[in-house]
């Protein structure tokens, strides 16, 4: 396989997990901003600002969405990553299925004009909706529809790949709101089911465990749990 197909495949699977995975991380915190006072939210922004390195003085939902939404040229922007996707999956038309690139150029015409305007008349939950709806949709056409050669597995390797990054990145954003919890301070649960729902695993851990939030098990289930998708070890493997 050319090295070049293979960087591209695999750059495919990056950048659409990445998309997927910052709308998760948004529209968490979107949702737990509703929930807390409007003191503790800067303190939440800011750990997301740096963790992605925006570089935004003070950082609040508007301005995040602005860079990591919005923005033609943060590399985890939303809508560069579908562009990019979009992009890629244009010069690998060859090794992608059609049903795939149907979904990839559709969706990046769709977004390609929004505005911070648009997405607050969509909704921030419904638009943050569509691009982990888009990100799953592509993932699922490729194992229904790629053969499953090298192409498909260079896409795949992109995908794990970033969600590992991703993870990390989830757990460093939540270790600076959870921290005291873990030195024997009380348990600030709403923190810990947003760990959970950034990765999808609130339902799973509920199954797995029970209606109990504890930070040990929590820890467990996202990073050591071999048969939870979105964990980091399930995802190394």
């Amino acid at each position: 396989m050319l090295s070049r197909l293979a960087r591209g495949l695999y750059s495919l699977g990056r950048v659409v997990e990445r998309a997927q995975h910052v709308a998760r991380i948004l529209e968490v915190n979107h949702k737990m901003s509703l929930e807390r006072s409007s003191h503790d939210d800067p303190e939440v922004w800011s750990a997301i600002s740096q963790s992605f390195d925006c570089e935004i003085p003070a950082p609040d939902e508007r301005a995040l969405y602005g860079v990591l939404v919005l923005s033609p040229e943060h590399p985890y922007s939303v809508l560069r990553c579908i562009s990019e996707a979009r992009d890629e999956g244009r010069s690998m038309r060859e090794q992608i299925s059609e049903e795939m690139w149907i979904h990839l150029n559709r969706t990046h015409l769709e977004f390609q004009s929004m505005t911070y305007e648009k997405v607050i008349v969509i909704g921030r939950s419904e638009f943050n909706r569509r691009v982990e709806v888009f990100a799953d949709a592509l993932h699922g056409l490729a194992d229904d529809t790629m053969i499953r050669d090298e192409s498909w597995a260079f896409l795949r390797l992109g995908k794990f790949t970033e969600r590992v990054r991703m993870v990390c990145r989830i757990l460093e954003i939540k270790r600076k709101s959870v921290s005291a919890d873990l030195d024997g301070g009380p348990v600030d649960v709403h923190q810990w089911q947003a760990l959970l729902r950034s990765l999808s695993g609130y339902e799973p851990y509920r199954r797995a465990y029970d209606a109990r939030v504890l930070p040990s098990r929590v820890l467990e289930f996202v990073i050591q749990r071999s048969d939870f998708p979105r964990s980091l070890v399930c995802s190394l493997l």
